[in-house]
């Protein structure tokens, strides 16, 4: 029985890691976004001259 507390710890472990993980990639994904916007708005603007 107490193998099945190990298995539990690890995959909860697993679980936070994967988590932690995803979130990384969200703020990552979200900043690219932001400069993805950015530089439209300037090509934006210099098509418009």
């Amino acid at each position: 029985m107490d193998n099945l507390w190990y298995l539990t710890a690890a995959f909860s472990i697993a679980w936070i890691i994967i988590l932690g993980y995803v979130l990384v990639l969200a703020r990552r994904q979200a900043r690219l976004q932001e400069s993805t916007h950015y530089l439209e708005g300037l090509i934006q603007e210099q098509e418009g001259r």
